[in-house]
């Protein structure tokens, strides 16, 4: 028969002496056991039903099973104390120390626990619920399918945590440190983590769906494969993160920081980027249709077979960016300012490109069809191998660039003006060559050569051009872009490209005898038979760059 401690010895048993005793099944209900000394006792299967045990000691005892529905352990010490399967309903733990406790299987419920220390237990399939664990220390647990629902963890400390296949849902993680967590396969559903640290942490195959994680920072965080449906990221820190193969459709990340992550497969529709920041992340495969990316800045970003359909983006900031084999379809570009980027076999159809500045930028095979380009200005700018067909391009001011071997079917050009400016080789270009020699536009080979012949001094983009057999001697391409232009058998002899970009342009046969090449972006070009006596070639960058049969080589590199 269990033994009933108030009936046998009384309800104020404050100071008893427990430790090392045998008591199983003990039935301790309504005692007060305040600083009581229960250290390595066996107390298994035992009930402190509204017992007071404040200060009261259970280091390393045994209470396996037993019953601490509506007590008072406030300050007790319950270091390294079995408590598996213990109910702590209704209970006041606040400021215990329940470090490297085993807690396995517990069930928590409208628990007070504010300031309790678990670090470094084992909460494994526990449960809690409609409880307050604010400022508490969960450090390093091991807290494998843990269950906590409607329950406050504000501010609390889970650093290092093993939270793998929790639920933790429609619960308060506000302010929480959870650096180098592991919530990999848990489902965190209405749970409120706003400006929690889960930096470094494993959150892979989870589902957050409308989860508050506003100013949150997740710095390097492996967020692969799950679910922000709905979420708010709002001016979270996400960079270095990985979101391969996650969702983020509907989410809010509106000011978020996700410089230097990668995002692969992604589903992003209908999101809100709003002002948010892009520093060298990669972007493959994911789908943004129908996205709002207003007041955003993209720079060193890489954007490969990417769906951008649908878009919104007004004062977007774009630098040293490349937009490959993507989809552009109906977008709606305003008071963007584009620099040093290339968009390369981009769909871009029914698009509106409007009031935006664009420099140093090329264009290259991209799809412009039945789309409208107004009031916009390009500075050293090239379009090459592009359909503008059906498009309508209007009040556009064109200095320094290039339009060379585009379709123009059916274009409507108007009211744009030109400065230096090379259109050539353009399908139906014929109709608007009257237009564009009343605006000083070069319209053929013979006029490039000429001009050049005429101005010695070029700063310009004509990226893609052919100047093949060109007399191109001592003219100055300092800081001209050039990139995949052909100088096969070009007299280039003693001009200065100096800073010059020069990708994968072709020099076959070129003559460069004391050309200044010094500084030049030269990755990928081809210099095979050409003469390089007394070619500078200081500071020039030359990965992947051909000198095949080249001649005077040896004295270039010295």
């Amino acid at each position: 028969m269990p033994l009933n401690f108030k009936t046998g010895f009384g309800e104020n048993l404050s100071g008893a002496d427990f430790s090392g005793l045998y008591i199983r099944g003990a039935i301790f209900d309504g005692v007060t056991l305040i600083g009581a000394n229960f250290a390595n006792a066996d107390i298994t299967d035992s009930s402190f039903v509204d017992a007071d045990l404040q200060g009261a000691n259970f280091s390393n005892s045994n209470l396996h099973g037993s019953n601490m529905s509506n007590t008072n352990l406030s300050f007790a010490n319950l270091v390294s104390a079995d408590l598996s399967k213990t109910t702590f309903s209704n209970a006041n733990i606040s400021n215990a120390n329940i470090s490297t406790a085993d807690l396995r299987n517990v069930n928590m419920h409208n628990v007070k626990g504010i300031y309790t220390d678990f670090s470094n237990s084992d909460l494994t399939y526990s449960y809690l619920s409609q409880s307050d664990f604010s400022y508490a220390n969960f450090e390093n647990i091991q807290a494998e399918n843990i269950a906590i629902q409607t329950s406050n963890l504000s501010k609390a400390n889970i650093f290092g945590a093993n939270l793998y296949s929790s639920k933790v849902q429609f619960s308060s993680l506000e302010d929480t440190i959870m650096y180098g967590v592991n919530l990999d396969n848990s489902d965190l559903t209405g749970t409120s983590m706003q400006g929690v640290y889960l930096d470094t942490s494993y959150i892979n195959d989870a589902n957050l769906y409308m989860v508050n994680l506003k100013g949150a920072s997740m710095y390097a965080a492996d967020l692969n494969y799950s679910s922000f449906f709905k979420a708010d990221l709002s001016n979270a820190n996400l960079k270095n993160t990985s979101f391969l193969g996650s969702s983020l459709k509907d989410a809010t990340l509106v000011g978020s920081d996700m410089s230097f992550s990668n995002f692969q497969n992604v589903l992003a529709v209908y999101a809100d980027i709003s002002h948010g920041k892009f520093y060298s992340s990669n972007i493959l495969n994911t789908n943004f249709s129908g996205t709002f990316f207003d007041d955003t800045t993209f720079d060193y970003v890489k954007f490969d077979k990417t769906d951008l359909s649908e878009t919104f983006m007004t004062n977007v900031k774009w630098k040293n960016s490349f937009i490959y084999n993507s989809l552009f379809s109906h977008a709606t570009v305003v008071n963007n300012q584009i620099d040093s980027s290339l968009y390369l076999n981009v769909n871009s159809d029914y698009a509106n490109w409007v009031d935006s500045k664009i420099q140093n930028t090329s264009f290259v095979g991209n799809n412009f069809n039945y789309s409208v380009v107004h009031n916009n200005t390009f500075d050293k700018t090239s379009f090459s191998n592009n359909d503008f067909n059906s498009s309508i391009i209007s009040n556009s001011l064109f200095n320094s660039s290039s339009v060379y071997k585009n379709s123009l079917t059916d274009l409507q050009l108007e009211n744009c003006q030109f400065n230096t400016t090379v259109v050539l080789e353009n399908e139906e270009q014929h109709k608007f060559d009257d237009y564009l020699l009343a605006n000083q536009v070069i319209i053929s080979t013979e006029d490039l050569q000429h001009f050049i012949l005429n101005n010695k001094k070029l700063e310009v983009n004509y990226s893609d051009l052919d100047f093949s057999n060109m007399d191109l001697s001592n003219t100055d391409f300092t800081n001209s872009i050039l990139n995949r232009a052909n100088f096969s058998g070009a007299n280039l002899k003693g001009a200065n490209l100096s800073n010059a970009q020069l990708r994968s342009a072709i020099f076959h046969r070129s003559i460069l005898n004391n050309a200044n090449m010094s500084g030049c972006n030269l990755e990928g070009a081809d210099f095979s038979w050409s003469n390089l006596q007394g070619t500078i070639l200081k500071s020039a960058n030359l990965l992947n760059t051909r000198f095949f049969e080249a001649i005077g080589l040896e004295s270039t590199i010295k």
